[in-house]
This record gives C-alpha cells, sequence and structure tokens, in this order.
C-alpha cells in the first residue's frame, strides 16, 4: 500500500464509486424483472431468484462501502503518520544544527582529556 493519503482517498472513492453502481444495477435488474409482469410459477420463481441476486449484489455493494471507509481510516492514520514523521525530521535538523555548533562552544567549557572518554560519534565533534 502507498504512503500517499491522496492515492489512498483516490480508491476509496473508486471503491465507494463502484458500489453506487452495483447497487443501482441490482435495482435495475429487479426493477426491470417487476415490470416484466411474468405470471404464474415461473414468473414467481424467477423473481424471486432475481431478488435473490439483488440482495446478493447490495451485499456486495456493502463490502465495497466497507472497503471504503476501511481506505479513508488508513489514509488518515498515514497521514497522521507523515506528520509525526516530518515533526521528527525538523527536530533532528534543528538538533544536528545545535550540534554542528558544539564545535565551537565544548572547547571553553570541556576538561582537557574529556574528548577522549566520549562515544565515537561525538567525539569527532568535539576534536
Amino acid at each position: 500500500m502507498t504512503a500517499d493519503p491522496a492515492a489512498i482517498r483516490s480508491l476509496a472513492r473508486a471503491l465507494h464509486e463502484q458500489g453506487d453502481d452495483v447497487r443501482a444495477e441490482a435495482d435495475r435488474l429487479v426493477a426491470l424483472t417487476e415490470a416484466a409482469g411474468w405470471q404464474g410459477r415461473a414468473g414467481e420463481a424467477l423473481l424471486g431468484r432475481v431478488r435473490e441476486q439483488g440482495a446478493a449484489l447490495r451485499r456486495c455493494a456493502a463490502h465495497h462501502d466497507d472497503a471504503a471507509a476501511a481506505l479513508e481510516r488508513h489514509a488518515e492514520a498515514v497521514e497522521e503518520r507523515l506528520a509525526l514523521l516530518l515533526a521528527a525530521a525538523r527536530r533532528a535538523e534543528e538538533l544536528l544544527d545545535d550540534a554542528r555548533a558544539l564545535p565551537d562552544l565544548l572547547p571553553e567549557v570541556l576538561p582537557d582529556g574529556l574528548p577522549d572518554l566520549l562515544p565515537d560519534v561525538l567525539r569527532g565533534v568535539v576534536a
């Protein structure tokens, strides 16, 4: 799944529209069969079967709607995570900017020999 909320929402809209199309087709199918006016046992059997299929199509449409709603929730979650990542990246950049200023400040405040006690990642900053 993509991490693009707009693309996820577009897919959700497409699923919802497909659900609407399936639902409309179910209604049309039942209406056409009812309008045909077939009489007798064969007509009743056909109408009963078409109504069952219409109900199955409506359940299918409902599944499309459920999937669309799940995608909408996913898009919101992705958006929230992206915002958190952006905030973390900004904070990391601020910390890096602060760390870049350390070489100018640390020699004045650190006692001699302390850089040897620092982890490798900081040793280069103070050296």
